[in-house]
């Protein structure tokens, strides 16, 4: 009974549900071979899991490391279908050493700071004028020629995505 639980968490691919059922099996048949080794495999399939998690954020810390400090300036939009749209073609980013920035949006040149905070994969950019008027993206993919972004609009992802190049000058 506990096994066929843990097999319906399992497709629903809930792992710490797929564990306590499991647990709760082996409270009362400690000895169950079958119970034994599908925990095993959990333990498995978590340490497996973490370890890539880790893998995975150390990879973009390394990539935003490698390229954020550049110039980026507007290179295409798509709207959250994937069609292609119009966003402010005066967007510009240029991220240096010691985290200042100066950017454009709209038009309006701003001189502040950027941040990125990794696990949420989010870049902040702050201007000096106005600590609490920043704007908040999720970088989707950064290399050395590229980077997209998908801006929050009512700190919600809009599901938009900007693309932006290496400037050209």
């Amino acid at each position: 009974m506990y096994l066929d639980i843990a097999n319906y968490h399992f497709n629903n691919r809930n792992l710490s549900k797929v564990k306590q059922s499991i647990q709760r099996g082996l409270e009362i048949a400690p000895n169950s071979i079958i119970l034994l080794n599908r925990m095993q495999m959990i333990n498995q399939m978590n340490s497996t899991i973490k370890t890539y998690e880790v893998e995975e954020q150390k990879s973009f810390e390394e990539e935003v490391t490698n390229y954020i400090n550049n110039c980026w300036s507007y290179d295409g939009f798509t709207t959250k279908n994937g069609d292609q749209g119009e966003y402010d073609k005066t967007f510009k980013i240029m991220a240096y050493q010691n985290k200042d920035v100066n950017f454009v949006m709209n038009g309006k040149f701003e001189v502040g700071k950027y941040s990125i905070r990794t696990k949420p994969k989010l870049l902040y950019l702050t201007p000096n004028r106005d600590k609490n008027d920043y704007v908040v993206f999720k970088i989707i993919e950064i290399n050395k020629n590229y980077m997209v972004l998908m801006p929050f609009k009512d700190e919600k992802l809009t599901g938009e995505k900007i693309y932006l190049a290496t400037c050209k000058d």
